[in-house]
């Protein structure tokens, strides 16, 4: 979705399908905007707040404006995390508040939004491009 400037914004497990070549496809576009203004050369940061609790960015959590495309790299680890250990990052309810307080007490999460990584930075990171090799 990154070349067509879509963000998905409902990334989460029951939306990621897993074709006959085993690759997986995003399903339901439901949620999905334009993320990119590609005249301004900028991020759209989005001001509406959808997608599935479990997978929030902190900044959704926290009901600010976000980059939706850092928000779709935030869910896709809350979901590979879920498929590889069986249970999700934090708990979640009572309307993200209990994910917030696990978020600012977490020793994983950097809190400079700005100094997560982005797609980009993911695919090029050793350990991906290490066991794609090893994989393919």
């Amino acid at each position: 979705h990154n070349e067509l400037f879509i963000a998905h914004r409902d990334i989460k497990l029951d939306n990621i399908l897993i074709n006959s070549e085993n690759e997986a496809k995003l399903s339901d576009f439901g949620f999905a905007r334009k993320a990119w203004d590609e005249k301004k050369k900028e991020v759209i940061l989005s001001d509406t707040f959808c997608g599935t609790e479990p997978y929030y960015s902190p900044q959704l959590v926290r009901r600010v404006r976000y980059d939706a495309y850092k928000a779709d790299v935030w869910a896709m680890s809350i979901a590979l995390f879920a498929m590889l250990n069986d249970r999700f990052v934090y708990h979640f309810g009572k309307g993200g508040k209990k994910m917030l307080t696990e978020m600012n007490d977490s020793e994983y999460l950097d809190k400079r939004y700005s100094e997560r990584c982005d797609v980009n930075d993911i695919l090029k990171s050793s350990w991906i491009v290490k066991k794609s090799k090893c994989c393919s």
